[in-house]
């Protein structure tokens, strides 16, 4: 129960970037009729964002909560896994930013 009463004001400290994430997927899903290919990279981008953070928060909590060894040796490797989740997010966002821009035609 120790680890779950830590997690939630953990999470609650979270809750205006998980609802920005949210409403960007959102607003993502709502313009994919328009633009597709930019809509599919952030509602990607913004759910591997939103399971990086409620992930490394409950990592987090889980770890403040146990007093196992073992536990503890495999922090860093899933620490560095979250992290590789959060780039691959970034990059679906910043390739969808550039995601179907009209070409400039040399004259």
């Amino acid at each position: 129960m120790d680890t779950v009463s830590s997690l939630l004001p953990m999470l609650l400290s979270r809750l205006p970037h998980l609802l920005l994430w949210l409403v960007a997927g959102v607003m993502a899903a709502l313009r994919w009729h328009r633009h597709p290919t930019a809509s599919l990279l952030l509602v990607i981008g913004a759910s591997l964002e939103v399971m990086m953070q409620v992930g490394s928060t409950a990592l987090t909590a889980v770890m403040m909560g146990s007093h196992d060894g073992t536990a503890r040796s495999f922090q860093g490797l899933l620490l560095g896994g979250i992290s590789l989740v959060g780039v691959l997010a970034m990059g679906c966002v910043v390739a969808a930013v550039f995601a179907e821009r009209p070409r400039d035609n040399p004259s």
